[in-house]
C-alpha cells in the first residue's frame, strides 16, 4: 500500500497547526506593543505612518465621528443620523475606505450610510479608549469558526489609541 498519501496529510496537519500558532502568538505580540492587527481599521482612525501598528486619529473624518455623538446625545436616532450624514453627501465608512484608496468603482458600489454604521460607531470600544483584543480566537488549522475565548486570555493593551470623542460620560462604557 502506498503511505505517502496519510503521511503527507499527517505532515500537511502539523504544519497547520504550527503556522496557526504562530499567527496567533505574532497577533498577541502586536496587541501587546498597543498595536493593530486586523484588517480596516475603524472609521475615523488610520494606521500609523511610523510603522507601528498603532491607531491614530484620521483628521479627515474625526469631526463626523464627533458630531455622530453629539446627534445621538441630542436625542437622535441611529436611522436619523444615519440620513442626515446621507443627505448632506458624506461618504459612509464603507464608501470613505474606497475613496480613500482611489478606487472609485467599489466606492460607488459601497452601501451608503446605513443605522448599522451609525451603531457601529457609538458602540464601538475604540472611540471611547475601552480596548481589548483576543475576545474571539478562529483556529486556522480546523478553520473552525470564530469562539469567544476566556477573559484571562484577552489583552489589554499598554496604551490605548488616541480618543476622537473625548467627552463621553465618565464610567459609560457601551451604549444599548
Amino acid at each position: 500500500a502506498d503511505l505517502s498519501v496519510p503521511l503527507k496529510n499527517i505532515v500537511n496537519e502539523y504544519y497547520s497547526k504550527d503556522i496557526s500558532k504562530k499567527v496567533k502568538t505574532g497577533k498577541v505580540a502586536i496587541w501587546k506593543q498597543g498595536g493593530f492587527s486586523e484588517g480596516t481599521p475603524p472609521y475615523g482612525y488610520v494606521r500609523a505612518d511610523d510603522g507601528s501598528r498603532r491607531l491614530v486619529i484620521d483628521t479627515e473624518v474625526s469631526g463626523i465621528v464627533v458630531r455622530i455623538y453629539r446627534m445621538f446625545l441630542d436625542g437622535m436616532g441611529y436611522s436619523a443620523i444615519a440620513g442626515v450624514l446621507q443627505k448632506e453627501g458624506i461618504p459612509s465608512p464603507p464608501k470613505y475606505r474606497f475613496l480613500k484608496k482611489g478606487d472609485t468603482a467599489n466606492a460607488d458600489k459601497s452601501r451608503d450610510w446605513h443605522y448599522s454604521h451609525v451603531k457601529e460607531i457609538l458602540t464601538g470600544e475604540y472611540y471611547i479608549g475601552n480596548i481589548v483584543d483576543g475576545k474571539q480566537s478562529r483556529c486556522l488549522a480546523t478553520g473552525r469558526k470564530n469562539i469567544h475565548t476566556s477573559p484571562d486570555e484577552w489583552v489589554l493593551p499598554p496604551s490605548p489609541v488616541q480618543l476622537v470623542w473625548k467627552k463621553w460620560p465618565l464610567g459609560a462604557s457601551r451604549l444599548s
